[in-house]
């Protein structure tokens, strides 16, 4: 497929310093203050497109126009004078003829841009509903294309003509973009009875679904259903019944938890006393053991004098002199023995009271763990069940509304096919018009919906909420409102968004397409009453979509002031309209 795209626009006149801005492959943006002649740019090339005529002050005494576009074959240069139909081409290009072209004519400047998409034939497309037809040409979609300042915020569809007459033959033309399809062989009595045909198989389906929905309707009516006030009196109780039961497992299972950590508390006291007592029984038996060994050396003593020689205590192993040795050996083992008997009796006194504790200790775990037991029966045995059959009787509820409702359903459902049915039998008449939007197909609508949500996505972000195409307008409609009800600033951004994603859409799916865009003012006046925040948001978004998604051989947007992102990839075009600083406008010579 033939591709092109603006490398220059030249302005001259006598005596006028000419006046050239260039532009390459891609995104291309003229920015700079109003009254700068940036609007001017569009209409040349609006100019060469065809239009009959040019909105140029005659006064800048500019009144020459030259466009100079690249393909893939060679260069073409188009000239055209001011208030002049003729256009002059010089081609490079093998299959544009150098010659002389007017608007409508022999040698159409029509067919020269056609060309470069790939519409290498003439063709005839659809002029209205019925047989009128048309000649395509560049002018019939030339609006999806380059949208001027005045059109950018319109409240109708931007796929649409700006002539009311003319909305069939934008859609046809559209739909040929896409399909390549004219309806030039489009056969009206064939058509008859194809549709005649759809008519008697949709009338056979219809009424099979018609016996289907009878069966079912019997199947339902031998199903006993109670008063729909009872029943939903029944499930309020029961819900009531549920959420009372939950309540109850939910605090006997924190009773539980409570319970089980005490006895772990007490089971730890309980190891902590049986330690001790292990220990006391120990003690006690070292006590034992000392009392009945001092109680034999003292009553040996007594009997036996034979240990005046000892000088050594045998208890304690002190030291004994010869002159007390007796006397203080006796008194030592007599203080001793009565020392362990008064620790010995503590001892027993401190194992008693330990005793008693355990015994305390056994008793309270042996009453919590019956506790504990209790509350898991009541779980187990009472309140579990008991909430297995609520929810098993609230199920049986459920089923029975479920029915009653899908009784109400088929009731629709049966009126709606026995209406449809009724349509569809109405006199069969003779196909006398092609209404063109049927003829879009639905996978055609879902797609070009997807890259309409993508791209809004994107600049929108969380702003997005929900997007649909509406078929019967052609246009968008942004969480949940027309996008004729914005504000014209919001309707300037999202006709730009729904004609990108139309030419979009056609470069990646459709048979013929311009690839080329070219739209001024697209976030002028974009504001928000209040919040200025989210629309300086989407005026960025938007831009570094322009730069970053270049799948469009060219794009050219004029804008007085741009957002703040990365154009490194862009061919920007400023307007200082200072006489001292950059280039002041477009016309060289020509000041506010």
């Amino acid at each position: 497929m033939t591709k092109f795209h603006i490398k220059e626009l030249i302005v001259s006149g006598k005596q006028k310093q000419t006046s050239t801005i260039s532009f390459k492959k891609g995104l291309n943006i003229i920015c700079g203050p109003s009254n700068t002649g940036k609007s001017y740019i569009l209409e040349c090339i609006d100019y060469f497109f065809g239009s009959s005529e040019i909105r140029f002050d005659k006064n800048t005494g500019y009144d020459t126009f030259k466009l100079i576009v690249a393909t893939e074959k060679g260069d073409i240069s188009f000239e055209r004078k001011i208030d002049s139909n003729p256009i002059e081409v010089l081609s490079e290009n093998p299959l544009i003829e150098s010659r002389t072209y007017i608007r409508d004519g022999k040698y159409d400047i029509n067919d020269v841009w056609l060309k470069l998409i790939g519409i290498t034939e003439k063709h005839r497309i659809l002029r209205t509903q019925g047989l009128a037809k048309q000649r395509l040409t560049w002018r019939t979609f030339q609006h999806i294309l380059l949208i001027k300042e005045d059109d950018v915020f319109i409240e109708r569809s931007p796929l649409l003509s700006t002539q009311n007459t003319a909305k069939t033959p934008a859609l046809a033309a559209i739909y040929f973009l896409i399909t390549g399809e004219d309806f030039s062989d489009f056969d009206f009595e064939k058509e008859t009875l194809i549709s005649n045909v759809k008519k008697k198989a949709l009338e056979e389906y219809i009424n099979n679904q018609l016996k289907s929905i009878a069966k079912r309707k019997q199947a339902l009516s031998n199903i006993k259903i109670q008063d729909e006030k009872y029943i939903q009196n029944e499930v309020n109780k029961i819900v009531t019944k549920i959420q009372s039961t939950e309540e109850q497992i939910n605090d006997a299972v924190s009773n539980s938890k409570i319970i089980l950590n005490q006895i772990y508390t007490l089971n730890e006291k309980l190891a902590e006393a049986n330690t001790l007592h292990n220990r006391y029984n120990a003690l006690k038996t070292q006590y034992i053991s000392d009392i009945q060994r001092l109680t034999f050396i003292i009553e040996g003593e007594f009997h036996d004098h034979s240990n005046d020689n000892i000088s050594n205590c045998p208890f304690c192993n002190g030291a004994i002199t010869s002159s007390d040795k007796q006397l203080k050996y006796l008194k030592a083992s007599q203080s001793e023995l009565s020392r362990i008997k008064v620790q010995l009796e503590d001892l027993s006194e401190a194992e008693k009271n330990l005793l008693q504790d355990k015994e305390y200790i056994e008793i309270r775990l042996k009453d919590l763990t019956n506790k504990r037991d209790n509350v898991e029966k009541l779980i187990e045995d009472e309140l579990t069940p008991k909430l297995t059959k609520l929810n098993e009787q609230l199920e049986k509820y459920k089923e029975t509304i479920e029915i009653k409702n899908e009784a109400n359903i088929i009731k629709q459902l049966e009126s709606t096919l026995i209406d449809d049915l009724k349509e569809t039998l109405i006199v069969e008449e003779e196909i006398k018009e092609i209404k063109i939007k049927t003829y879009y197909d639905k996978n055609v609508v879902t797609d070009f919906e997807n890259k309409i949500s993508h791209i809004l996505k994107e600049c929108m972000g969380e702003n997005l909420s929900s997007v649909y195409f509406d078929t019967n307008k052609y246009d968008i409609v942004i969480n949940g409102k027309a996008k004729r009800f914005f504000g014209k600033g919001y309707r300037a951004f999202f006709n730009t968004i729904l004609s990108l994603s139309l030419l979009e859409y056609i470069k990646e799916h459709g048979k013929y397409s311009p690839g080329f865009l070219a739209i001024d003012s697209p976030i002028l006046s974009l504001k928000e009453k209040d919040d200025d925040v989210t629309p300086d948001t989407m005026k960025n978004a938007l831009f570094e979509y322009f730069n970053n998604h270049q799948q469009l051989d060219q794009i050219i947007i004029i804008e007085n002031e741009i957002p703040n992102v990365d154009y490194s990839r862009a061919n920007i075009i400023e307007f200082s309209k200072d006489k001292n600083k950059g280039r002041y406008g477009f016309l060289y010579g020509v000041h506010d």
